[in-house]
Protein backbone atom coordinates (compact mmCIF):
# COMPACT_ATOMS: atom_id res chain seq x y z
CA UNK A 1 0.00 0.00 0.00
CA UNK A 2 1.44 3.47 -0.79
CA UNK A 3 0.03 7.09 -0.25
CA UNK A 4 0.27 10.44 -0.90
CA UNK A 5 -1.55 13.82 -0.06
CA UNK A 6 -2.20 16.67 -2.41
CA UNK A 7 -3.13 20.27 -1.79
CA UNK A 8 -5.48 21.72 -4.33
CA UNK A 9 -5.72 25.11 -4.21
CA UNK A 10 -9.08 25.32 -7.03
CA UNK A 11 -10.59 23.78 -9.50
CA UNK A 12 -7.49 23.65 -11.72
CA UNK A 13 -5.74 21.92 -9.47
CA UNK A 14 -8.35 19.12 -9.04
CA UNK A 15 -8.83 19.35 -12.91
CA UNK A 16 -4.81 18.29 -12.89
CA UNK A 17 -4.98 15.78 -10.65
CA UNK A 18 -7.62 14.09 -13.04
CA UNK A 19 -5.12 14.16 -15.88
CA UNK A 20 -2.36 13.49 -14.17
CA UNK A 21 -4.60 9.71 -12.73
CA UNK A 22 -5.33 9.31 -15.96
CA UNK A 23 -1.52 8.44 -17.37
CA UNK A 24 -1.63 5.59 -15.28
CA UNK A 25 -4.97 4.63 -16.50
CA UNK A 26 -5.62 0.55 -17.58
CA UNK A 27 -8.32 -1.65 -18.38
CA UNK A 28 -9.70 -3.48 -14.91
CA UNK A 29 -8.44 -0.92 -12.94
CA UNK A 30 -10.65 0.94 -10.25
CA UNK A 31 -10.75 4.58 -9.01
CA UNK A 32 -12.60 5.08 -6.09
CA UNK A 33 -13.70 8.87 -4.94
CA UNK A 34 -14.88 9.34 -1.63
CA UNK A 35 -16.04 12.70 -0.51
CA UNK A 36 -19.27 14.91 0.73
CA UNK A 37 -21.10 16.62 -1.86
CA UNK A 38 -19.51 19.45 -3.53
CA UNK A 39 -15.95 17.71 -2.53
CA UNK A 40 -14.91 17.75 -6.39
CA UNK A 41 -15.67 14.44 -7.06
CA UNK A 42 -17.15 14.23 -10.57
CA UNK A 43 -14.64 17.79 -11.47
CA UNK A 44 -11.93 14.71 -10.91
CA UNK A 45 -13.60 12.34 -13.01
CA UNK A 46 -14.70 14.60 -15.66
CA UNK A 47 -11.40 15.51 -16.03
CA UNK A 48 -9.63 12.15 -16.03
CA UNK A 49 -12.11 10.84 -18.75
CA UNK A 50 -11.64 14.13 -20.79
CA UNK A 51 -7.61 13.53 -20.34
CA UNK A 52 -8.10 9.59 -21.61
CA UNK A 53 -10.44 11.13 -24.97
CA UNK A 54 -7.46 13.62 -25.52
CA UNK A 55 -10.38 16.11 -25.67
CA UNK A 56 -12.77 18.56 -23.85
CA UNK A 57 -15.77 15.74 -24.24
CA UNK A 58 -18.86 16.11 -23.32
CA UNK A 59 -19.01 14.10 -19.63
CA UNK A 60 -22.39 14.49 -17.44
CA UNK A 61 -22.63 12.94 -14.32
CA UNK A 62 -24.08 9.45 -13.93
CA UNK A 63 -26.11 10.20 -11.30
CA UNK A 64 -29.35 9.02 -12.71
CA UNK A 65 -27.98 6.71 -15.40
CA UNK A 66 -25.69 4.94 -12.58
CA UNK A 67 -23.12 4.64 -14.97
CA UNK A 68 -22.09 6.34 -18.33
CA UNK A 69 -19.47 4.30 -20.73
CA UNK A 70 -16.60 6.19 -22.96
CA UNK A 71 -14.40 4.70 -25.83
CA UNK A 72 -11.33 6.21 -26.07
CA UNK A 73 -8.80 5.63 -28.42
CA UNK A 74 -6.12 4.35 -25.97
CA UNK A 75 -9.23 2.85 -23.70
CA UNK A 76 -12.85 1.90 -22.13
CA UNK A 77 -14.06 3.99 -19.24
CA UNK A 78 -17.30 3.66 -17.13
CA UNK A 79 -17.98 6.33 -14.87
CA UNK A 80 -20.17 5.04 -12.24
CA UNK A 81 -21.91 6.94 -9.38
CA UNK A 82 -23.60 5.37 -6.73
CA UNK A 83 -25.04 8.34 -5.25
CA UNK A 84 -28.88 7.25 -6.14
CA UNK A 85 -28.61 3.84 -5.48
CA UNK A 86 -31.20 1.96 -3.60
CA UNK A 87 -31.03 -1.93 -4.08
CA UNK A 88 -27.68 -3.94 -3.83
CA UNK A 89 -29.55 -5.87 -6.89
CA UNK A 90 -29.38 -2.97 -8.91
CA UNK A 91 -25.65 -3.63 -9.68
CA UNK A 92 -26.05 -6.47 -11.38
CA UNK A 93 -28.29 -4.80 -13.70
CA UNK A 94 -25.80 -2.46 -14.53
CA UNK A 95 -23.03 -5.24 -15.51
CA UNK A 96 -20.34 -3.33 -12.66
CA UNK A 97 -18.94 -6.39 -12.31
CA UNK A 98 -18.72 -6.83 -16.52
CA UNK A 99 -16.99 -3.34 -16.18
CA UNK A 100 -14.65 -4.01 -13.57
CA UNK A 101 -13.06 -6.87 -15.61
CA UNK A 102 -13.12 -4.66 -19.11
CA UNK A 103 -12.99 -0.75 -18.33
CA UNK A 104 -10.60 1.65 -16.42
CA UNK A 105 -13.60 2.61 -13.79
CA UNK A 106 -13.97 5.36 -11.61
CA UNK A 107 -16.73 5.45 -8.88
CA UNK A 108 -18.33 8.09 -6.98
CA UNK A 109 -20.19 6.99 -3.68
CA UNK A 110 -18.22 3.73 -3.69
CA UNK A 111 -19.46 3.22 0.17
CA UNK A 112 -22.62 2.47 -1.23
CA UNK A 113 -21.24 -0.89 -2.61
CA UNK A 114 -22.65 -4.00 -0.93
CA UNK A 115 -19.68 -5.84 -1.39
CA UNK A 116 -15.79 -5.69 -0.89
CA UNK A 117 -14.21 -2.82 -2.93
CA UNK A 118 -11.25 -4.56 -5.76
CA UNK A 119 -7.84 -5.53 -3.90
CA UNK A 120 -6.10 -3.14 -7.14
CA UNK A 121 -7.65 0.23 -6.47
CA UNK A 122 -6.95 3.49 -5.76
CA UNK A 123 -8.75 5.37 -3.49
CA UNK A 124 -9.29 9.28 -3.36
CA UNK A 125 -10.81 11.13 -0.65
CA UNK A 126 -11.52 14.53 -0.74
CA UNK A 127 -11.45 17.10 1.83
CA UNK A 128 -12.67 20.62 1.68
CA UNK A 129 -10.66 22.84 3.97
CA UNK A 130 -11.41 26.83 3.28
CA UNK A 131 -11.64 27.38 0.12
CA UNK A 132 -9.37 24.60 -1.44
CA UNK A 133 -9.73 20.98 -1.47
CA UNK A 134 -7.06 18.21 0.09
CA UNK A 135 -6.97 14.57 -1.73
CA UNK A 136 -5.56 11.80 0.13
CA UNK A 137 -4.72 8.94 -2.35
CA UNK A 138 -4.20 5.66 -0.98
CA UNK A 139 -2.91 2.92 -3.41
CA UNK A 140 -3.42 -0.67 -3.26
CA UNK A 141 -2.41 -3.61 -5.01
CA UNK A 142 -1.04 -2.11 -8.42
CA UNK A 143 -1.93 1.19 -8.15
CA UNK A 144 0.24 1.08 -4.99
CA UNK A 145 3.60 1.12 -7.56
CA UNK A 146 1.79 3.39 -9.52
CA UNK A 147 1.16 5.73 -6.92
CA UNK A 148 4.60 5.39 -6.16
CA UNK A 149 5.88 6.29 -10.00
CA UNK A 150 3.78 9.55 -9.48
CA UNK A 151 5.23 10.59 -6.76
CA UNK A 152 8.70 10.13 -8.26
CA UNK A 153 7.73 11.96 -11.17
CA UNK A 154 6.40 14.80 -9.65
CA UNK A 155 9.12 14.96 -7.70
CA UNK A 156 11.39 14.82 -10.44
CA UNK A 157 9.91 17.47 -12.73
CA UNK A 158 9.60 20.02 -9.87
CA UNK A 159 13.26 20.59 -9.98
CA UNK A 160 13.67 21.40 -13.96
CA UNK A 161 12.41 23.28 -16.28
CA UNK A 162 9.31 20.99 -17.33
CA UNK A 163 7.76 21.29 -13.64
CA UNK A 164 4.92 23.09 -15.69
CA UNK A 165 4.53 21.26 -18.49
CA UNK A 166 1.55 19.41 -19.28
CA UNK A 167 1.75 15.69 -19.41
CA UNK A 168 0.40 13.66 -22.14
CA UNK A 169 0.31 9.85 -22.37
CA UNK A 170 2.88 8.26 -25.31
CA UNK A 171 2.24 5.10 -26.73
CA UNK A 172 5.10 2.97 -25.79
CA UNK A 173 6.65 -0.20 -26.60
CA UNK A 174 5.91 -3.77 -25.59
CA UNK A 175 8.60 -3.60 -22.53
CA UNK A 176 7.68 -2.65 -18.64
CA UNK A 177 8.49 1.15 -19.63
CA UNK A 178 6.46 3.73 -19.67
CA UNK A 179 6.34 6.98 -21.60
CA UNK A 180 4.78 10.75 -21.26
CA UNK A 181 5.09 13.44 -23.60
CA UNK A 182 5.68 17.00 -22.14
CA UNK A 183 4.69 20.19 -23.24
CA UNK A 184 5.27 23.56 -22.86
CA UNK A 185 4.55 26.25 -24.92
CA UNK A 186 6.18 25.22 -28.33
CA UNK A 187 8.71 22.48 -26.53
CA UNK A 188 8.06 18.80 -25.94
CA UNK A 189 10.02 16.09 -24.43
CA UNK A 190 9.82 13.03 -23.80
CA UNK A 191 10.03 11.43 -20.59
CA UNK A 192 10.80 7.50 -19.68
CA UNK A 193 9.54 5.73 -16.60
CA UNK A 194 11.17 3.15 -15.80
CA UNK A 195 10.73 1.72 -12.48
CA UNK A 196 12.69 -0.62 -10.83
CA UNK A 197 12.77 -4.32 -11.06
CA UNK A 198 13.46 -7.47 -9.11
CA UNK A 199 16.62 -9.17 -10.06
CA UNK A 200 15.28 -12.74 -12.26
CA UNK A 201 16.47 -16.40 -11.83
CA UNK A 202 20.15 -17.28 -11.85
CA UNK A 203 21.34 -17.82 -15.41
CA UNK A 204 25.29 -18.03 -15.48
CA UNK A 205 27.66 -18.25 -12.56
CA UNK A 206 24.35 -17.98 -9.91
CA UNK A 207 24.08 -14.02 -10.97
CA UNK A 208 20.46 -13.41 -13.35
CA UNK A 209 20.60 -12.01 -16.81
CA UNK A 210 20.20 -8.46 -15.97
CA UNK A 211 23.59 -8.70 -14.01
CA UNK A 212 25.21 -10.24 -16.91
CA UNK A 213 23.60 -7.87 -19.13
CA UNK A 214 23.99 -5.00 -17.66
CA UNK A 215 20.79 -3.99 -17.67
CA UNK A 216 19.79 -0.49 -16.18
CA UNK A 217 17.56 -1.37 -12.56
CA UNK A 218 15.60 2.21 -13.66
Amino acid sequence: MASLQRHLKDTEATEALGAELALMAKPASVICLHGDLGAGKTTLARSFIQALAGEEIEVPSPTYTLVQTYDTARLSVAHVDLYRLTLPAELDELGLDDLLATHQVIVEWPERLARALPADRLDVRLVTEDKARIAQLTGHGAWSLALKRLSAIADFLKDTDWAKAKRLFLEGDASFRRYERLVMGSKTAVLMDMAERPDGPAVKNGKPYSAIAHLAEN
